[in-house]
């Protein structure tokens, strides 16, 4: 989606209500998360931003070694939606890395503090990763897909999954 293309007024998406029910945050109504189905995320010196219109299609918390390397933390958190929804705006620049021989996923950072925003993976065309921190909002839902948890820190206790893998998980 290009910036042009983004509509300012949720009221007359016809995205606005489309949340999906297995997002919604324990404790929040569908009303309080359809308000909220256009959130701005931001990199930590605000030099980029993230648009996304409508709710992710899953929320993902990814152990694997490479997310733990990207993020600086103990896992990944992902939003995915689907490309039509996002919109990334500022100057940015990409890194891509191998996931296997014929797979890729290419991350877009800000180059003044490195945070990276999204990401697109080759095994998932059409959708792209949204970093769940860049939202800063403490009610956004948690994962509904666990994966690559072969590398989780065995001492981490979170909230369950519906779903859980070893490995890459089908979404």
């Amino acid at each position: 989606m290009l910036a042009k293309d983004w509509n300012p007024n949720p009221a007359k998406s016809p995205r606005a209500s489309a949340a999906s029910a297995h997002l919604v945050p324990p404790g929040a109504s569908q009303e309080s998360v359809d308000s909220r189905s256009r959130r701005q995320g931001l990199c930590a010196c605000a030099g980029l931003r993230v648009l996304v219109e409508g709710e992710a299609q899953t929320v993902v918390a990814c152990h694997c070694l490479e997310c733990q390397r990207r993020t600086g933390s103990i896992f990944g958190m992902g939003a995915y939606c689907l490309d039509e929804q996002v919109v990334l705006t500022g100057d940015c620049r990409e890194f891509t890395r191998f996931l296997d021989t014929s797979h890729t996923v290419t991350a877009q950072f800000c180059p003044s503090c490195g945070s990276t925003l999204i990401w697109r993976s080759s095994r998932r065309p059409g959708l792209v990763g949204v970093s769940v921190g860049a939202f800063a909002d403490p009610q956004f839902p948690c994962p509904n897909l666990s994966v690559w948890e072969q590398t989780r820190h065995g001492w981490l206790d979170m909230a369950p999954a519906e779903r859980r893998h070893r490995r890459d998980g089908a979404f």
